[in-house]
């Protein structure tokens, strides 16, 4: 997250940038894992995802653009 400030307040380095563009792409591979396994958990337990979401007390991640 530390980058992502840095980025959005304009201080970010030329290597930090390349940094952070090197890992998006990862953080959204994760996201989309992540919402594939609340999608199949809501599934079986015939819910939908906010409530999935709600029993297990998982919160919505934040949304970061590079």
């Amino acid at each position: 997250m530390q980058l992502f400030t840095k980025s959005v307040k304009e201080t970010i380095s030329a290597e930090e940038r390349t940094e952070l563009l090197t890992m998006v792409p990862i953080a959204e591979k994760w996201s989309v894992e992540r919402l594939e396994y609340l999608i199949e958990l809501s599934q079986l337990w015939e819910t939908s995802v906010d409530e999935v979401m709600k029993k297990l007390n998982i919160q919505t991640p934040p949304v970061i653009h590079a």
